[in-house]
């Protein structure tokens, strides 16, 4: 054997059944900051959640402001240049909603994100933008009073329209980020099917790429 010959050493994966890795007591030893499988699914699966809720709400404030401008005299232009996107958005979201509860998740890596990593953060971002963009209506919005109970109402209406839109982009996936754990946990507990997907994989795990655990959640 040559001395010079060096040897990396890479630990193998314990092998523990689902019920195991579900366990209070075997994430409550793991790190949160330690990458598993199970992490890694949970992650991705609250990408694609907080994806189609960004796209459902956006389409849903797209469609409510194409009405809203068609109603303040817009045209209908306004309303079909909104409200078609408006109405093919919210019907992606509502198709990737139903997608991911049947469908196994992928194990690799969570995608990168500058999004915010939590709800509290979320609106936080949310309220942000609101002022920005509320300030930068201030022209429309006294127009709009100007005409009265009607303006009003329709101020109200785009207000909400636009809190709509923005928490969508910001608030929606951060939450979703923030209880990936959760909400993995309840989608096993209703699906047989997936808890015994998960329960075989569990048994077998070799990690193709490195040395990550199945487990904990």
């Amino acid at each position: 054997m040559d001395p010079r010959q060096s040897y990396v050493f890479v630990p193998q994966a314990r092998q523990r059944d689902l019920t195991h890795w579900l366990s209070d007591d075997a994430a409550r030893i793991t790190p949160d900051n330690v990458t598993t499988a199970l992490r890694s699914m949970a992650g991705n699966r609250s990408q694609y959640r907080g994806m189609a809720g960004a796209a459902l709400g956006t389409g849903v404030s797209f469609t409510g402001l194409g009405i809203l401008g068609w109603i303040s005299g817009g045209g209908p232009g306004l309303l079909i240049g909104l409200s078609s996107p408006g109405l093919a958005l919210a019907v992606l979201g509502a198709l990737i909603f139903r997608r991911v509860r049947k469908r196994m998740p992928k194990v690799a890596g969570m995608a990168a994100s500058r999004g915010p990593g939590n709800f509290r953060s979320g609106l936080g971002a949310t309220a942000f933008f609101a002022l920005i963009v509320g300030a930068m209506s201030y022209p429309l919005s006294t127009r709009l009073l100007e005409q009265g109970p009607e303006g009003f109402t329709l101020l109200v209406g785009y207000a909400v329209m636009v809190l709509v839109f923005i928490g969508s982009v910001f608030t929606v996936p951060a939450y979703f980020i923030e209880h990936a754990a959760r909400d993995f946990r309840a989608d096993i507990a209703a699906s047989p099917g997936l808890r015994q997907s998960l329960e075989e994989m569990s048994l077998t795990w070799r990690d193709p790429v490195g040395a990550r655990e199945f487990g904990p959640l």
